[in-house]
């Protein structure tokens, strides 16, 4: 990183400028080049930061564009120098001097175009649209009325601002073949344009190890002496030049590979960098909206910022008064205004500098797949409290997105795309081989997209909402404090402790014991507070554990005639308790190690409340529409709904009680719902019955106290031996299966 204010010392001798730079010592830069780095518009990079908000979570992470480019331009310096050895020892002439200052200025300049907080705004501020950023950056390279234009002019000719221009972007030569430097007759302008731009470039080179040292992290450091030193240049069938790594090389462009997917998996997508971008974006969103309605006022807009709502589009001018500092400062603004009407503005952009309200949720389950599930769920609760009409007009993904209460994002870590701009290796045979085919670690890598989840709530921007959207301004305060319940459950329900079922049961032998099942239970209870438990009612207090009173629930399994679901290890049931009725699907955690592990059974779990069912209506549930969406939801490969019949029904009369530990010294809680079945299985088809009695316990702490719940049952086990307690590794509905057939 080069300071702020970046110590630079001149030596007339050699004509150079001399910059101090933590990443690779003394960079030194040709006098000529000092202008276009004095310009106004390199210096606005000193107010745009590398990594966004990143420093929200790594506070070392406030190195700036200003520094990143200066970086890069050091790092060019050195693939031209290694370029010009290469040509000589192939016989050819050295790059002239004309096409390398060419090329530094280009890597200088690459990141010119970039918005505030750097590719979080550049979707976002919608008068600044101009993605990507090289757009801007040529627009700003190529405007005359900038100090920039005329210092490139000065230095490189009328016709340099041009051929830098196109240099950075492709699209932007003019007569797409404009001549450049050749070797053996090649034009070699689209190797150089990929030095500035590709999958391994001076851009990406300088700021792997550039935010690895900032944020304090490792694994960026990447070997540039290898890197530069493997570049040689090979010609595809197409007759492309291309840049390509010598065959030795290849474990470090694999190291290299590696180290930017774990930076991207650690660093750049970190959850609550992602949620602070996010967050940035909802309150431009709010502001625009504002603007739009008159709730905003230009005199309470700060200066630059004030173009990118009233042109369209934005000019360069108007376009370089917005850096970081432009937006941090309305923020800063906007968490202070009175307007009534600016609330949720005013609300966000506290959470925005307090760090404050949002709260992250750990999904269990972030594919694609189930994330559109939650969306639509969301939407859906939204939208059964008004007029569904209204939310019907946008799709889930639309209106998540707007909601301001919950701010989620998810994204994938790739290692390499092999789409475009691809890597490629010079064998020593001669052959030139794209990287995947040539390295197993890549191959094994593609296709890979290892999701990163950003999922936050705020209950009271929840809470405020509801009272003052015109949406549900009509909602009561009981009616609203219900639906933010809902939505809270809803968020809990999708967490790995909520979602994922982890548990270990036990059954008793039919016969043997001369005991009572209510002595059985006293005797595990006490045990359990012997070994520093707190065993209280399910809802009752502490001193009431031994009052807990049985309640009987059904439950009515569905499967196929062919028993699919069972085949796929999945369940799907009704549950009768009292006068609710709920409907229930399990299905495996795949590629788990630890599932069934000494009897700890884990299993994806996803429920729903039925209205208006009891034991005599069970036979039509799955003809109801929220039955059929159901399964839909979460069986649709599986089954449908005309097949479904009910196969098994297991009456259990369960006596319930909570389970807590928390000393002095564990700082992790933990927590278990302990539940003594006195269950009789029925067979649908077969008529038969079968009655056991079973105890199981189920975590519903963090996973880390599962390791705790290990050592506690095994305790357990010892205590009672004498009772020939058995583990189960198997399911109720496996084992009325198993008895029953």
């Amino acid at each position: 990183m080069i300071k702020e204010q970046a110590r630079m010392s001149y030596s007339a001798e050699f004509g150079e400028a001399r910059i101090r730079d933590n990443v690779y010592g003394d960079i030194l830069i040709p006098q000529k080049f000092l202008p276009i780095i004095d310009s106004y518009e390199f210096q606005r990079l000193r107010n745009i930061k590398q990594l966004a908000t990143a420093q929200y979570a790594f506070p070392g992470a406030s190195h700036t564009r200003f520094a990143h480019s200066i970086g890069t331009f050091y790092v060019m310096q050195r693939v031209i120098a290694h370029f010009d050895r290469y040509f000589q020892a192939l016989g050819q002439p050295v790059i002239p001097l004309r096409e390398k200052e060419l090329l530094l200025a280009a890597s200088l300049l690459h990141d010119l175009g970039h918005t505030p907080f750097s590719h979080a705004l550049e979707d976002t501020l919608q008068n600044a649209q101009k993605i990507p950023h090289e757009r801007w950056t040529v627009d700003i390279i190529k405007d005359k009325s900038t100090s920039l234009h005329q210092a490139l002019s000065d230095i490189f000719g009328k016709d340099g601002p041009k051929e830098i221009a196109s240099l950075i972007d492709l699209q932007h030569d003019d007569q797409g073949t404009t001549p450049f430097f050749s070797a053996s007759e090649i034009n070699l302008k689209n190797i150089f344009h990929s030095l500035i731009s590709s999958q391994l470039d001076a851009d990406r080179l300088d700021y792997i190890r550039r935010d690895s040292i900032s944020v304090g992290v490792s694994y960026g450091m990447i070997d540039l002496d290898r890197l530069i030193g493997g570049f040689r240049i090979g010609i595809l069938d197409n007759g492309k030049a291309v840049v390509c790594v010598a065959e030795e090389n290849l474990s470090d462009v694999e190291g290299y590979l590696y180290a930017r997917y774990q930076m991207y998996r650690n660093i750049y997508l970190n959850p609550y960098k992602m949620f602070t971008e996010e967050l940035l974006r909802k309150i431009i969103k709010c502001v625009y909206k504002l603007y739009d309605h008159d709730c905003l006022t230009v005199s309470e807009l700060p200066l630059g910022f004030k173009s990118a709502l009233q042109k369209s589009p934005m000019d360069v001018p108007d376009f370089l008064l917005l850096d970081d500092s432009v937006i941090m400062g309305a923020i800063k603004g906007w968490a202070k205004i009175q307007d009534e009407r600016a609330w949720l503005l005013k609300k966000m952009c506290t959470c925005m500098v307090q760090r404050s309200g949002y709260v992250r949720y750990l999904f269990a389950d972030i594919s694609s797949e189930s994330m559109a599930l939650f969306k639509e769920d969301l939407t859906t609760l939204m939208g059964s409290y008004i007029s569904q009409k209204i939310f019907n007009e946008k799709d889930a993904d639309a209106w998540v997105q707007e909601f301001p209460f919950v701010v989620l994002r998810t994204a994938s870590a790739q290692l390499y795309k092999n789409e475009r701009e691809n890597i490629y290796v010079l064998e020593n045979s001669g052959r030139i081989m794209e990287i995947s085919d040539c390295s197993n670690m890549v191959r094994a890598f593609i296709g890979d997209d290892s999701l990163i989840s950003a999922i936050y709530l705020d209950l009271e921007i929840l809470e405020l909402y509801l009272e003052k959207d015109e949406m549900f301004k009509g909602l009561n305060e009981e009616i609203r404090k219900n639906l933010v319940k809902e939505v809270r459950e809803l968020f809990e329900s999708r967490t790995a402790r909520n979602s994922i079922e982890i548990e270990k049961k036990y059954y008793l032998p039919q016969s043997g014991l001369d005991m009572t099942w209510m002595h059985i239970q006293r005797q595990f209870c006490i045990a359990l507070d012997e070994m520093g438990y707190l065993v209280h009612a399910a809802k009752g207090t502490v001193q009431e554990f031994m009052m807990a009173e049985p309640v009987i629930q059904t439950d009515y399994y569905f499967d196929t005639a062919a028993e699919t679901l069972h085949q796929a290890n999945c369940s799907l049931r009704v549950r009768i308790k009292g006068d609710k009725a709920e409907l229930t699907c399990k299905r495996p955690v795949s590629g788990s190690r630890s599932c069934g592990e000494q009897g700890q059974m884990e299993r994806y779990e996803y429920a729903s409340i039925l209205k208006d069912v009891d034991g005599s209506s069970i036979s039509d549930v799955f003809h109801r529409e929220e039955g059929v969406a159901f399964v839909k939801k979460y069986l649709a490969d599986l089954v449908s709904c005309g097949d479904l019949k009910t196969v098994i029904t297991i009456v259990n009369q369960r006596t319930l009680y909570i389970v807590e530990k928390q000393s002095g010294s564990q700082q992790i809680k933990e927590t278990y719902e302990l539940a003594f079945d006195d269950v009789t299985f029925k067979n649908s088809i077969t008529g038969r019955s079968y009655s056991e009695k079973q105890i199981e316990l189920e975590l519903k702490s963090d996973a880390a106290t599962r390791l705790n719940m290990q050592g506690m049952t095994n305790q357990l086990e010892k205590k009672f031996a004498g009772w020939n307690l058995t583990v189960m590794t198997e399911s109720k509905y496996e084992r009325a299966k198993k008895f029953t057939e």
